[in-house]
C-alpha cells in the first residue's frame, strides 16, 4: 500500500458549513497529484481562517469550484496506485458537496 498526503485550506473548524479553498494531495514520493484553489459556493469572505491560511477571496476569485476541478484522470491514478491516505480533517471528505 502507498499512502498520499492530503492538505486542505478550509473557510474554517466547522465541516458542516465550511469549504475548502486550496487542495493539495501529494504522493509518498513528492509528485503533486493535485494542487489547486478553490472558489467557495457559500461564503464570500473568512476573515478568521484567511488570518491563519492567508488565502483570501480574491486569491479564489478565478479558481474552480470543488464540483469544477478536473479529478478523474488524478482521481484514478490516486486510487489505483496510492490506496492509503494520511489526513488531518477526514470529516471534509465524508462530506456530500
Amino acid at each position: 500500500m502507498k499512502t498520499v498526503y492530503l492538505d486542505l485550506e478550509i473557510t474554517g473548524l466547522d465541516h458542516r458549513i465550511d469549504e475548502i479553498v486550496e487542495v493539495g494531495v501529494l504522493s509518498a514520493d513528492g509528485v503533486p497529484l493535485v494542487d489547486s484553489f478553490v472558489r467557495p459556493t457559500r461564503h464570500s469572505s473568512w476573515p478568521k481562517a484567511q488570518a491563519v491560511n492567508g488565502i483570501s477571496p480574491a486569491d479564489v476569485q478565478d479558481a474552480p469550484t470543488l464540483a469544477d476541478i478536473r479529478w478523474p484522470n488524478r482521481s484514478e491514478a490516486v486510487m489505483s496506485r496510492h490506496m492509503g491516505g494520511v489526513s488531518r480533517n477526514p470529516r471534509f471528505f465524508r462530506r456530500k458537496t
